[in-house]
């Protein structure tokens, strides 16, 4: 059967239509006669396109992807189309819904954990505790120390004195105007002050004021004008932005830099309001903060609002947390509180930004991962550092000495896999059930708790340099069970989830075509060559950004990204939208380089196993883009795919097709010679 592929892909591109026709009366003979001292052979072993005027033809065979192929699309037009076609023509959404492979699939295995942690049969103790705190009579009572939080900002006479209740709010774990948490720059804990990350923060209303807080109308309309302004603010200084996708999926950390109080004071400007906030939260001078850029806007704007306007802000703040983990019962005597039950408050907690329990229960769904599985994974990010390794050897591109440093660079790159090997301080971060007289207390309060409890771990954390404690300092950012895998610059630091390292990402019972390019090209090789990509190479080993290159390589690289650049933007997706390729640039250098170094990998692989050449090897090359097709498919509403036209990943149809087709491999294996996506080899891409 492949002795008659190979012979028809040869001559695939004949214009000659009289000797093709000969050439296919003699291809036609040869598989009868195979047909008869063979029962490999079928007579759909070939099946055209169509008839495209290129005569392409697809390789028809045995695949784990049959459910999925369209062969009516030929490999050379449209790779994405024929490795999901099937499933794209079989699978309908509706309005507004989307579905972006494995990443979806992810997402609802996350949901059905979260349900679970938050129902009445969670296994957790701090989860249970809060389940049982809850009282029908108890949402009076947390009215009323809400409201006793409002009454402090009322009593406040000065906007100094204002300044300082908005420091002692931030330890107590609310946002009013930065939350206060740690991370791992630098490889070390650093407490780090945040931002809120996304407008989808703000959620309460006017209505909410009004129903939670006991705010007249015209009250709120003062507190609303007042966040209107804060957000047009953070949205303006890019200190904030909408979230523009639902593919969170693999992202690069935000840039941060560490600074000492004064520094950091100074950074305010002249402001006196970040100022006095920083000073009445008591970090130390000597040690080291993390923080964006952004505080001499934020402490201009703080510094123009009047005395009332600060309460406002404030108090916004206040509410726009609490009321998420009220208890209101559905059948609740007040037209303006709707019911909200407590397994929708816990809901609310386990989704918050840096959820308190984060840490806590990521380690409660860690126990649900076969350890063998973890074991495999960190074996294959070593296979894929040292092919790593060989390719930038391989680079004829690059010179020695910038060589030796991506090499020292890649080799000092921490690798995280689901949880640390030595994981027995993981109780020294989880917040601990209430202490509070549970006759007495509420979910409500018992929250509260939690979140203070989170302030005095990260306050006690920081300085730690231990593996495990870096890890668990990003934890509080990326749960666990979150679908995402993501690399930090700054630490040179990569993170696969432990929700990657199960079905659908990671799959013992699947082949190695399949985890090598859905959980190796797509996750590991990705976010490894984030550390190499547009962005992660300005970044030295250490995670400070300085220049490690020569200039004559910088300028070799900066002109193969002008290359991906052309490339992807001659793409278009969904309903016609443009790909613009400068803002997609870091993503598509790491997919390009996880897809040739899992591939390299693969084959390694393959070797081990005695399969290096031949009708079976060729087979298994092919499986391994047809996984990588399926990683990424991906249906949804033009309003999906509109999101894409400022997401910094391509869409994922262009996730498969601009870089498949860059890769001399994939014609090789598919023994592909034309086509409308077809490149010239002079015209691919081969960068890390």
């Amino acid at each position: 059967m492949n002795l008659f592929c190979n012979f028809a892909a040869r001559n695939n591109t004949l214009s000659d239509m009289t000797l093709r026709k000969k050439n296919l009366w003699i291809l036609t003979a040869i598989l009868i006669s195979g047909l008869l001292v063979t029962s490999c052979a079928r007579e759909d072993d070939i099946t055209d396109t169509n008839g495209q005027d290129d005569g392409g033809m697809n390789i028809v065979e045995q695949t784990d992807f049959a459910e999925y192929i369209n062969q009516n699309v030929y490999v050379g037009d449209d790779f994405y189309e024929y490795a999901v076609g099937k499933w794209l023509e079989n699978n309908s959404l509706k309005q507004d819904q989307r579905w972006i492979g494995t990443m979806s699939t992810q997402e609802e295995y996350m949901k059905q954990f979260i349900c679970t942690v938050c129902g009445p049969d969670t296994k957790d103790d701090v989860m249970r505790r809060l389940c049982d705190t809850y009282h029908k009579t108890g949402f009076e009572n947390d009215q009323k120390v809400l409201k006793a939080k409002l009454d402090q900002v009322d009593a406040v006479d000065t906007k100094e004195n204002m300044w300082t209740l908005m420091a002692q709010f931030i330890n107590e774990g609310y946002t009013i105007p930065v939350s206060l948490l740690c991370d791992n720059q630098l490889r070390t804990v650093n407490v780090s002050l945040d931002f809120p990350e996304s407008l989808q923060e703000f959620s309460a209303t006017g209505k909410t004021l009004m129903a939670y807080a006991g705010m007249t109308e015209e009250d709120t309309v003062k507190v609303m004008n007042v966040i209107k302004d804060w957000k047009d603010m953070l949205v303006k200084e890019k200190i904030i932005k909408n979230r523009l996708s639902g593919n969170t999926h693999r992202y690069t950390m935000s840039r941060k830099e560490l600074f000492n109080l004064n520094t950091l004071a100074r950074r305010a400007g002249s402001t006196n309001s970040m100022a006095a906030i920083l000073n009445a939260l008591q970090l130390e001078d000597t040690e080291k903060i993390s923080a964006d850029k952004k505080f001499i806007a934020v402490g201009n704007y703080l510094d123009k609002l009047t005395l009332d306007e600060l309460k406002w802000f404030s108090k916004y703040n206040i509410i726009n947390r609490d009321y998420l983990f009220m208890v209101a019962p559905a059948d609740y005597q007040d037209d303006m509180v709707e019911g909200i039950g407590v397994t929708e408050v816990l809901t609310n907690l386990v989704n918050y930004p840096f959820s308190p329990v984060s840490i806590r229960l990521s380690g409660l769904y860690n126990k649900t991962i076969p350890v063998a599985n973890r074991d495999a994974v960190t074996k294959m990010c070593e296979e894929f550092r040292t092919t790593f390794k060989e390719r930038i050897n391989s680079r004829e591109w690059m010179s020695e000495a910038t060589k030796q440093k991506a090499i020292e660079k890649l080799e000092a790159m921490q690798i995280y896999v689901g949880w640390p090997d030595d994981d027995t301080k993981r109780a020294d971060w989880e917040v601990q059930v209430p202490q509070t007289d549970k006759a007495t207390s509420t979910t409500y309060l018992d929250i509260c708790d939690l979140f203070k409890q989170r302030t005095a771990i990260i306050r006690n954390k920081k300085g730690q340099k231990s593996l495990a404690e870096q890890f668990y300092a990003n934890e509080i950012y990326s749960s666990s069970y979150t679908a995402n895998a993501f690399y930090s610059p700054e630490s040179n630091s990569a993170f696969i989830l432990a929700i990657n390292l199960v079905a659908p990402i990671y799959d013992p019972t699947k082949s190695d075509a399949y985890n090598y390019a859905v959980l190796g090209a797509s996750t590991i090789g990705h976010e490894m060559t984030h550390g190499f990509d547009s962005d992660g190479s300005l970044y030295s080993k250490d995670g400070k950004k300085e220049n490690w290159w020569t200039a004559q390589d910088k300028q070799q690289f900066e002109a193969l990204q002008k290359k991906m650049i052309d490339n992807f933007n001659a793409f278009t997706y969904g309903p016609g939208y443009q790909c613009d390729g400068k803002n997609t640039l870091a993503e598509n250098i790491a997919d390009l380089g996880g897809l040739y170094i899992s591939y390299d990998t693969y084959l390694k692989r393959l070797k081990e196993k005695g399969i290096s050449e031949g009708a079976e090897f060729q087979r298994l090359c092919r499986e391994f883009f047809r996984a990588f097709g399926y990683a990424w498919m991906a249906k949804m509403s033009e309003k999906g795919w509109k999101k894409y036209l400022k997401d910094v990943h391509s869409a994922p149809c262009l996730r498969v097709n601009g870089n498949v087709y860059l890769m001399d491999a994939f014609y090789d294996a598919f023994q592909t010679e034309s086509g409308k996506l077809y490149k010239a080899p002079d015209q691919r891409i081969e960068i890390w």
